[in-house]
């Protein structure tokens, strides 16, 4: 082979390896921040469809667990912008268990509830 071609053989292969690598590094810096999206799903982003879970979490779960969480954030804001009066607190309570789905801590709580009162005493 001449050694032109072959240099430009070379520089064409060097090329196209460094684009893989880059491509190879995109795909990975966004992997992990699917991955640590999906670390705050807890357990439900490690469990596989057949109810087995993995020890690793599953990156196609995210989705839809985000898609989840999302109509159940929408759900208490639609019940939150309907509070009215002393009743507040007891509304929020009630939506207990979609508090505790989206893994708001008891600290969290209180201060929706100093919220609630905040918007309450708002005329």
């Amino acid at each position: 082979m001449d050694t032109v071609l072959a240099e430009a053989v070379a520089k064409r292969i060097a090329a196209w390896m460094d684009t893989a690598a880059q491509a190879a590094r995109g795909q990975e810096f966004y992997r992990e921040l699917v991955v640590k999206i999906g670390e705050k799903f807890g357990i439900a982003a490690k469990t596989s469809d057949d109810g087995s879970v993995q020890d690793h979490v599953l990156a196609l779960k995210v989705p839809e667990l985000v898609d989840k969480a999302m109509g159940e954030r929408a759900k208490l804001r639609f019940a939150l912008a309907h509070l009215v009066g002393e009743g507040a607190v007891e509304e929020l309570k009630k939506l207990e268990p979609i508090v505790r789905l989206m893994g708001i801590t008891e600290e969290d709580k209180a201060k929706m509830i100093v919220a609630i009162h905040t918007l309450i005493a708002i005329p």
